[in-house]
């Protein structure tokens, strides 16, 4: 499967980059672990939005669906403001 982000996402994503690259290079390995697998069980879904999903990474948390081919990356944030 293909990984794709959302343009606010892909903001977030390389913010992080700029900010803290250790976290950068540890969000990119998860996102190419989920990649491989994504349909782990290690992955949580919403539990008011069914279709999404999310990845815990230190204090950060990936937020993705999953389409036919593609994995879609929603949101790339600190697990306190992921979910405003």
């Amino acid at each position: 499967m293909k990984i794709q982000f959302t343009k606010k996402a892909y903001k977030e994503f390389q913010k992080i980059n700029k900010v803290n690259t250790i976290k950068f290079d540890q969000l990119f390995n998860a996102l190419r672990e989920l990649e491989k697998n994504p349909y782990s069980n290690k992955y949580k879904t919403y539990k008011r939005n069914p279709k999404f999903k999310r990845m815990r990474v230190g204090n950060y948390r990936i937020c993705f669906k999953i389409q036919k081919t593609d994995i879609v990356i929603v949101r790339v944030r600190k697990r306190d403001k992921v979910y405003d």
